[in-house]
């Protein structure tokens, strides 16, 4: 039936009976009392009454008693009672735990309907908190911003996130959140425009939550949106090559240098720009709905040559040696301890050394010169115990192993992640010494093979691996990370590593100060488009991401996805006895006014 235009049903037909009782509490009102005799004067006025008297007197009588009618109206809803009745109801409800993952890349800037889709989803998950929250954001790496809190402490977490201009990981934000929650079943929750630069398909990390048991809810944030961006650049002849591209489906325009060009729907324009020695700005101007792409950045420094020393006792070239000395535009000298005769150089290599020659005052004026901005690296040799470095060493080496590991890339090294370290039948165990240490390389059992840590105002490469033992030395990566640690170690800059992309990792041994003011140690994985300084070093860092840019994609499964704004209500069932039986309270007090009112009580 529907009462106020609520659908109500009943659980319990079987309570229909309960309502026989009314028989019971008529027949006590309708059964008259045994007459009694009494002498009396006269029957006149007895007769008089008795000739009005109808059986319809009894009944006005009936009605006009209020506390039978209370007592009918107690029976009534005892009787409703026993039938279980319910009706569904638009609520919020809070759920026992959820983990929100929340997208706060690049294309999240998008403003959609005069907000950005990142306040949107912000908005979303401070309205949907539970008894126990988590909270992950989603980056190129993806970041726990909060962990089994309250709601009021999740709400503070939520607010607290900023957006960035990163590209986008949502499949393992996704793994995270899972692996971060407390109970198997709980909620979780993804706002996000679902622009996924990972190549992953994120209805397969749907399907492998589901599977464990969590509630998955795909909530996806965005409208139809319009974009002209830069995709990429070159350098050619001192001149800038740059890529634009309309990910919209109809004709639109940009104009660059006071010239204006026209650009077919998904087609790319290819222009040229001047550039100059030092920071460049170049700007193409678009009337679109996203801005991070609009703009280029670009660090054109000063070349210098850096300058190397190897320390070696081997006359034999080691793998390091041939890759360094194959790079192009650099300095290498060589040194035969106990002998260093300068040591006027931006970089040290110590390699396959004699350790009984290797003396303590040369460690010491090496670790002088990494104090005051030159770097060093030191590479793993069994004897590489006999030497004390004293804190220049960032790890503690406990044992040298004999096994099959492989050697993974560390989470958060973003220059490192596409290197493939190969396997290896010799590792060490080792433990970390310190603080602002990163590791580049390790084992599965999570012990450091590479690290790089800042010292003073310079830096220290540890390379624990053993080439002789590894098969990493024949790939074609090999060479490459090389020229990468050369690069980043160098006082000078090259042109290749002070161009970024958001995503990358920038090293240093000063702090380092982001676009937005921001001061970080060490280092600091680059989620901001613009110039990042340390000290007399700039880097430029750009978005370049085609699909981060795309912000109106598509799937083949889009009816898996929701979309859904803060102010959402959930159907749920609401059992009406609770409310019958506070109803029914409220009518015997009434009902025991009356009659203590009447003073039959």
């Amino acid at each position: 039936m529907e009462v106020f235009g609520y659908i109500i049903d009943l659980a319990n037909p079987i309570g229909w009976y309960s309502f026989l009782s009314f028989i019971v509490l008529f027949l006590v009102y309708l059964l008259k009392p045994k007459p009694f005799e009494k002498v009396i004067p006269s029957l006149m006025f007895l007769e008089k009454k008795r000739k009005k008297q109808s059986v319809a007197s009894f009944f006005k009588k009936f009605v006009k008693d209020w506390i039978i009618i209370f007592q009918i109206l107690v029976l009534l809803l005892l009787c409703f009672s026993t039938l279980n009745l319910f009706t569904h109801v638009n609520m919020k409800v809070k759920s026992q735990e959820v983990v929100f993952v929340v997208d706060a890349s690049a294309s999240m800037n998008v403003k959609d309907s005069g907000k950005l889709r990142f306040d949107r989803a912000i908005d979303i998950a401070v309205s949907e908190v539970g008894v126990k929250n988590s909270v992950v954001i989603i980056k190129d790496t993806p970041q726990i911003a909060a962990k089994l809190v309250n709601g009021r402490e999740a709400k503070s977490a939520l607010r607290k996130i900023k957006s960035t201009q990163s590209t986008t990981n949502i499949w393992d934000a996704m793994l995270l959140a899972s692996d971060i929650s407390e109970n198997k079943n709980s909620k979780i929750i993804v706002l996000s425009d679902f622009i996924d630069t990972n190549n992953k398909d994120i209805l397969t990390a749907k399907d492998i939550l589901t599977s464990k048991g969590h509630e998955v809810i795909l909530n996806k944030i965005g409208d139809e949106a319009d974009n002209i961006g830069i995709i990429s650049y070159r350098i050619e002849n001192q001149k800038l090559i740059m890529e634009i591209k309309n990910f919209g489906g109809e004709l639109s325009s940009f104009s660059f240098d006071d010239t204006k060009y026209e650009i077919q729907p998904y087609s790319i324009v290819t222009i040229e720009a001047e550039i100059s020695e030092g920071k460049n700005e170049i700007k193409i101007n678009t009337d679109d709905d996203f801005d991070v792409d609009d703009k280029i950045y670009l660090f054109s420094p000063k070349e210098e040559n850096p300058k190397i020393l190897f320390i070696t006792n081997s006359d034999k070239k080691s793998y390091i040696q041939k890759a360094v000395t194959s790079i192009k535009n650099i300095q290498v000298d060589y040194a035969q301890p106990p002998i260093l005769s300068s040591l006027d150089y931006d970089i040290f290599i110590i390699d396959n050394v004699d350790t009984d020659k290797v003396l303590p005052a040369n460690i010491e004026d090496i670790t002088n010169k990494v104090k005051f901005g030159s770097s060093l690296i030191i590479s793993n040799q069994e004897t590489l115990h006999n030497m004390n470095f004293g804190d220049l060493l960032p790890l503690s080496i406990t044992e040298v192993k004999d096994g099959n590991n492989p050697i993974l890339n560390s989470e958060g090294m973003t220059d490192f992640s596409d290197i493939n370290f190969g396997q290896s039948s010799k590792f060490i165990n080792a433990e970390l010494i310190g603080d602002n240490i990163a590791k580049i390389a390790e084992i599965p059992t999570g012990s450091p093979q590479i690290t790089l840590n800042r010292y003073g105002d310079g830096t220290v490469l540890f390379y624990g691996i053993f080439d002789e033992e590894n098969n990493f030395k024949l790939s074609l990566d090999y060479p490459l990370f090389w020229i990468t640690v050369i690069e980043k170690l160098s006082k000078g800059q090259s042109s290749d590593l002070s161009n970024l992309k958001t995503g990358d990792t920038i090293f240093s041994e000063n702090k380092i100060r982001s676009p937005n003011g921001e001061k970080y140690d060490s280092y600091v994985v680059a989620d901001k488009v613009g110039f990042y300084e340390a000290g007399d070093k700039i880097w430029a860092v750009n978005l370049l991401n085609p699909d981060e840019s795309d912000i109106n994609p598509t799937n083949d499964r889009d009816s898996e996805f929701v979309k859904v704004s803060a102010k959402n209500k959930a159907r749920v069932k609401l059992e009406l006895l609770p409310f019958i039986i506070i109803l029914a309270m409220i009518f015997m007090y009434i009902e025991l006014f009356f009659i203590k009112r009447r003073g039959d009580l």
